[in-house]
């Protein structure tokens, strides 16, 4: 792997989110690597600094707000596809009823 591969890491070590095996390797690469081993400390360094901000709750009127672009969103999408016929080549009786089904057949649709 390359040193930006496992710059990439740093997130998923810190939050123990990889495989021994991965572990392993990442340890041993920040060992040999002094530029990674830094660049690292103060990933970490910074990891450590924002847990100890206060954490605060969005206004309700924010929360509105994006409630309502959400369902704006997804009633966009629902036309889009009904314009375009994808239920009926997706063989959907009915159209979907959460935004999860909604971003379930777009993902569906990439692959």
């Amino acid at each position: 792997m390359k040193c930006e591969e496992y710059r990439e890491l740093f997130s998923n070590f810190i939050d123990d989110e990889l495989s021994e095996e991965q572990i392993k390797d990442f340890r041993r690469h920040l060992k040999s690597c002094q530029a990674c081993r830094k660049e690292f400390e103060g990933f970490r360094q910074s990891q450590t600094l924002l847990k100890l901000l206060p954490k605060k709750e969005a206004p309700l009127e924010l929360w509105e707000k994006i409630e309502t672009r959400v369902r704006l969103r997804e009633v966009e999408l629902v036309s889009f596809y009904q314009s375009v016929g994808i239920f009926e080549r997706l063989g959907l009786e009915e159209k979907p009823s959460s935004p999860i089904q909604i971003y379930g057949i777009s993902f569906r649709m990439l692959r």
